[in-house]
């Protein structure tokens, strides 16, 4: 690719379209739905707990069809399945402005939004990155996912007064028109599958012997594998699920947080503007976490550093079960932001470099699959339980206990070796 006489390797331009696609998503559709919360159920007259159920099913959808994603994307690309995908959840969104029952935010938001979602979320994103990178994989994987947290951070606070100032089923309708502008329509102009589509190879490089020689040495030094493993081999190693149960932990308590965190806010004396900030600065931070994850990914062994976040988002959890002011809210969204964005950029990072880029699409779609059942159920037990007890303190508990046994795996997963392969 040529811009202003000089040959650019399109897979950066990949990778910034994918970070303004996850700013999008994750500021319109993924975190926004806490600052809706209140007033939504407020209006259809439910709790918390069946408010909340929509994002559950909404998880659910969007990581039960992950294997049809991979299917789908290994068919077709993830160009146009992706466009279509955010067409849908745009129209979907618009339809949410017109919601007068309870099942119809679980059907509308949770099932059409969701399934529109699934085609342009990180398992389509993150194989991209797979195919067009290898030496510099790990950072680029970081970039395009820290759009997830740098779009809320900016425009949280925005949409919350947005829903004040003109109400939640209007300011639906103005979501749906950015994600279908901002979303569907640049994936459908600027993104290419592979670099074969540009007549490039990944990181840009040449067919040189200096150049796969300096590869394979950086491959040997972070635990790259030269073996393509096989979905079926993959598995039936212990080190797949060990990554499952710890991204598990950490997507459960992400979960919990983004559905309660403003409200449990607003029920300590916290203005909704101030706490819905809050919960941006949150997500901007693991943005932050998701860069330096990638960063880090690429020169130390991800597991050691996937533990010490565990680590931090237990203090991280600890800190807001006993805040009562905004100075230690804000310690909390950092300690807690940060790791998180470390552990979910590199257990994607592990994944690849553990089993192969060319298996990477389905065996991460196999990981979805299991650990989305887990972690969806995460905002309706918080629900459930705050109806029952008028408090946070058990459900926030839970979370920090599941982050010790997720640090505790991370350090057992180490690479798979040819004798588990058999």
């Amino acid at each position: 690719m040529i811009i202003a006489g000089r040959k650019v390797f399109y897979g950066w331009v990949i990778v910034a379209v994918g970070f303004l696609l996850l700013s999008i998503e994750g500021s319109c559709i993924f975190y926004s739905f806490g600052i809706f919360l209140k007033p939504m159920i407020g209006e259809l007259g439910v709790g918390r707990a069946a408010g909340t159920t929509a994002f559950t099913v909404f998880q659910l959808v969007v990581g039960m069809s992950s294997l049809l994603v991979a299917v789908v994307i290994s068919r077709f690309g993830v160009r146009f399945p992706m466009a279509v995908g955010f067409t849908v959840a745009a129209v979907g969104m618009a339809l949410l402005s017109r919601i007068t029952h309870i099942w119809q935010l679980w059907l509308i938001y949770g099932v059409v939004v969701g399934s529109g979602v699934a085609f342009g979320h990180l398992l389509a994103l993150t194989t991209l990155v797979n195919f067009w990178f290898i030496k510099r994989k790990s950072l680029a994987m970081g970039i395009v996912v820290a759009g997830m947290g740098a779009g809320p951070l900016v425009f949280a606070p925005f949409i919350a007064s947005m829903v004040e100032s003109i109400g939640w089923r209007s300011s639906w309708v103005v979501l749906a028109g950015v994600i279908f502008v901002f979303a569907a329509v640049p994936a459908l102009i600027f993104i290419r599958n592979k670099p074969e589509d540009m007549r490039q190879l990944p990181d840009g490089i040449s067919t040189n012997k200096a150049a796969e020689r300096k590869l394979a040495s950086h491959g040997r030094r972070i635990n790259i594998t030269s073996v393509e493993w096989t979905v079926k081999e993959g598995i039936k190693t212990r080190t797949l699920w060990l990554i499952v149960i710890f991204a598990c932990a950490n997507q459960f308590t992400l979960n919990m947080m983004n559905s309660h965190q403003v409200a449990h806010l607003t029920d300590i004396g916290i203005t909704p503007v101030t706490a819905a900030a809050s919960l941006g600065l949150m997500v901007g931070m693991s943005g932050a976490g998701r860069l330096m994850g990638g960063a880090l990914g690429d020169k130390y062994q991800p597991r050691y550093l996937v533990a010490a976040a565990c680590i931090a988002e237990i203090i991280a959890l600890l800190l807001l079960i006993n805040a009562d002011s905004m100075p230690v809210v804000y310690v909390y969204v950092v300690l807690l932001g940060f790791p998180y964005g470390m552990i979910l950029v590199l257990h994607m990072v592990m994944i690849s470099s553990y089993y192969g880029a060319k298996t990477y699409a389905r065996l991460a779609s196999v990981v979805m699959f299991v650990t989305t059942p887990v972690y969806s159920v995460g905002p309706l037990m918080g629900g459930y339980m705050y109806d029952s007890l008028s408090s946070y303190v058990v459900p926030f508990s839970i979370c920090a206990g599941f982050c010790a046994i997720g640090g505790i795996c991370a350090l057992m997963a180490h690479p798979p070796t040819p004798f588990s392969r058999h």
